[in-house]
């Protein structure tokens, strides 16, 4: 219902009732403070699991009504809940958990459960949560790795700084000042065997701390690895892609160029025959008025000949006329 919202810093609920389940209601609220369940009733949950994992913030519930007696998974509701002022008495241990028994260390940058705090980075062991973290929350200690209310007995508080020391020196001088050169032999062997031990313990946390910082240092190498692989596949996958984009696209323009040509020469065709028609219908048109030029002057050449011929059919007869006339006038002659 409210899961991973992080600004949220307050809520109340008036008559308010779940059915069922409350599972990861508040989960990852980060920013919670302050809940008044005055009148939230939580007799009919079966489920609460992780309710309130990850409201690092919160302080304070208001619980006069909060049952979980009919809750079959109480696990995990109060995990790295480490700021939580609430009475521990009402509820299963695995409550205020994070993990389970085979990893019960939980990381929350990381959201991992380990099997110890001191093999990575996150080394300081948040007692009553089982939480890794680099840091302690406000108004704690750090001993031996571990986030504390207050120091141990035979522990100091170093000056300026928020980290609990062991008094063993201060206790060997004190019985060193006591006790006879026996003693102090004794003491002296103690304390070397102490320092001996403490300094075998030291060489194990470094060799642990190289050996957590190689491990990061790999994994942090073969995850940039892995990341700059799957960084080339992608290139490569998007090369791939836009080159058969683009092959596609040329494809496309080629067909495209190639019936624009066909049907450039398709119009040139038809427009060189339209052209050829028109010529030769002009050249029909030509040969036709030459042909009735040519009647026309054979016409005209037979009316000549015609006129020709009538002429001389007329000459002739005129001729013909004055030789009989002639002919007449001497035989008029001789008959006179």
């Amino acid at each position: 219902m409210f899961k991973d919202i992080k600004e949220i810093k307050d809520i109340q609920f008036k008559n308010f009732k779940l059915c069922n389940s409350s599972r990861e209601m508040f989960s990852g609220c980060s920013s919670l403070e302050t809940l008044d369940f005055s009148s939230f009733n939580t007799d009919e949950i079966n489920d609460m699991y992780r309710m309130f994992s990850g409201c690092s913030e919160l302080k304070s519930l208001n619980i006069p009504s909060f049952n979980t007696y009919k809750s079959n998974n109480n696990n995990f509701i109060f995990c790295n809940c480490i700021n939580l002022n609430i009475n521990k008495e009402f509820f299963d241990k695995k409550s205020f958990d994070c993990c389970d028994e085979e990893n019960p260390y939980f990381i929350e940058e990381k959201n991992i459960c380990v099997k110890e705090c001191s093999t990575t980075e996150y080394k300081n062991l948040i007692l009553d949560y089982n939480i890794c973290s680099k840091e302690c929350p406000e108004n704690t200690l750090i001993y031996n790795s571990k986030c504390v209310n207050e120091c141990p007995e035979n522990t100091h508080k170093i000056d300026d700084e928020n980290i609990c020391e062991d008094d063993i020196e201060e206790n060997i001088s004190k019985d060193n000042t006591k006790n006879d050169e026996n003693s102090y032999s004794k003491n002296y062997d103690i304390d070397k065997n102490i320092i001996e031990e403490t300094s075998k313990n030291d060489d194990e946390e470094r060799d642990d701390e190289h050996n957590d910082e190689e491990f990061y240092e790999d994994s942090s190498e073969n995850f940039i690895e892995k990341k700059e692989k799957n960084k080339n596949k992608l290139i490569i996958f998007i090369f791939i892609i836009v080159f058969h984009f683009l092959l596609i696209i040329f494809f496309i323009l080629v067909l495209i160029i190639k019936k624009k040509y066909k049907d450039e020469i398709k119009t040139s065709k038809l427009e060189n025959s339209s052209k050829n028609n028109h010529q030769n219908d002009q050249i029909k048109e030509n040969d036709l008025n030459i042909n009735n030029q040519i009647s026309q002057e054979n016409n005209k050449n037979n009316n000549i000949q015609n006129n020709l011929i009538q002429t001389d059919q007329t000459l002739k007869s005129e001729e013909n006329n004055l030789k009989f006339n002639e002919q007449q006038k001497d035989m008029n002659i001789l008959n006179e």
